[in-house]
């Protein structure tokens, strides 16, 4: 919704408020997610990859940390989340993506979103 700001304080907040959450990973991801949108390629590679670390098959935080590191320019590591993701979903596709996820309010950052996956190796 272009909140990124936001976003990223409500995330940065859940955190303080619940650190021992059993479900951390997916504040960690959130808050990858959130840099991502903000265009803090870097700091969302960290965030995301955290919450990988955390639980290795949240494959929302593998498809994020793939068009981060598209963007990011690290192409081997994104091919590499891609076929992690492809591994736990081997059916997964970018137009099935497309269809089911319309979190930006803007469509052409789903545009974005979409042909960074495919650059990272994510079947069209």
């Amino acid at each position: 919704m272009g909140r990124s700001d936001e976003a990223i304080s409500a995330a940065e907040r859940a955190l303080r408020l619940s650190p021992f959450d059993q479900r951390l990973f997916v504040y960690y991801v959130f808050l990858g997610t959130v840099h991502y949108d903000a265009g803090n390629y870097l700091t969302a590679i960290k965030w995301l990859s955290r919450g990988l670390a955390e639980n290795q098959r949240y494959t929302s935080g593998l498809r994020t940390l793939a068009v981060a590191q598209v963007a990011a320019g690290q192409l081997p590591d994104a091919r590499k989340s891609a076929r992690r993701l492809l591994e736990l979903e081997p059916g997964f596709s970018v137009s099935d993506y497309r269809r089911t996820h319309r979190q930006y309010s803007d469509p052409r950052l789903v545009d974005l979103f979409c042909a960074r996956l495919e650059q990272a190796g994510v079947p069209g």
